[in-house]
């Protein structure tokens, strides 16, 4: 008897202690580190907690580095060369097409309308404006706020400058856009670039002034299309490098002479050349 009675107080002591004594871990069954085996939860779930996120975890409390998302942020980030060479400023060591030696001093210009196309078929327009100064690093990257559905895009255009339907006086009532102000007399709106540097002619120290704009009202904006631009969202942001060579302008369809890119801005004829030429100034890399 006494044996028997030790033997019940034995297990009802261990059926005590098993109760009372929960074991702790991950109750989150959507955490990495969930344990099936827990009755009680220690704080330790591991998991995405980006509310945000398509594979958001309500129930982590520490973020693991998981998070997917069903669209990514593309940003821009704009660089100038010369060629394959980054640009010194206000040096005249370059050399273009026609032979002139020449210097960088001002590239301003506006990019709008950015447009992503779709592998499947459809777009995706960025409607906004960015304005560039080539010497001002505030100005260089572009992060729009429009988001991007996963899925494959075969290349990227935008218009630089502005069309008609943007480019109208006092929309930017503010410096340095409005600073870009094209002559109303000549039809009103922002310039499209300020391109402006000096050349060796002869021998001799002349500007040159490369401003292209809506010349008597009429639209000379460059639809630029970018080579080599396909890419692939799947749920981590990228930046686009967007690299003009501005040695092109003055170069291909159009070989121009520094010497006549001057007092431009009522010459219809070279506002056409610079837009022809514009088309193929830009390449593009991502990371």
């Amino acid at each position: 008897m006494e044996t028997d009675r030790l033997i019940i107080y034995l297990i009802i002591i261990v059926g005590l202690f098993s109760t009372g004594c929960k074991k702790e871990g991950c109750t989150e069954s959507c955490a990495s580190n969930y344990n099936s085996k827990a009755k009680k939860d220690d704080g330790s779930c591991k998991g995405c907690t980006d509310s945000e996120a398509a594979n958001y975890c309500s129930g982590a409390v520490i973020d693991d580095g998981s998070c997917t998302y069903d669209h990514i942020n593309l940003s821009f980030t704009f660089s100038h060369t010369i060629g394959s060479s980054s640009v010194e400023y206000d040096t005249i060591k370059y050399t273009d097409a026609a032979g002139n030696d020449y210097s960088v001093e001002t590239l301003k210009y506006f990019v709008s309308d950015i447009t992503l196309h779709k592998s499947s078929g459809g777009t995706i327009l960025i409607d906004d404006e960015h304005y560039v100064d080539a010497r001002d690093n505030a100005t260089l990257i572009f992060s729009p706020s429009k988001e991007i559905p996963n899925g494959t895009y075969s290349y990227i255009t935008f218009i630089f400058g502005l069309d008609t339907n943007k480019n109208t006086t006092g929309v930017y009532p503010n410096t340095p856009e409005s600073n870009m102000e094209w002559p109303v007399p000549m039809g009103g709106g922002y310039h499209y670039m300020k391109l402006e540097g000096r050349h060796d002619s002869s021998g001799t120290t002349k500007n040159y002034q490369a401003h292209m704009g809506p010349t008597m009202g009429n639209d000379y904006h460059v639809s630029v299309t970018l080579p080599s631009s396909s890419f692939t969202a799947n749920g981590n942001n990228l930046n686009a490098n967007v690299t003009m060579d501005i040695n092109k302008w003055f170069e291909t369809p159009n070989t121009l002479d520094l010497n006549n890119v001057s007092g431009i801005m009522g010459d219809m004829s070279m506002q056409m050349k610079l837009q022809q030429n514009g088309a193929d100034v830009f390449t593009v890399s991502f990371q």
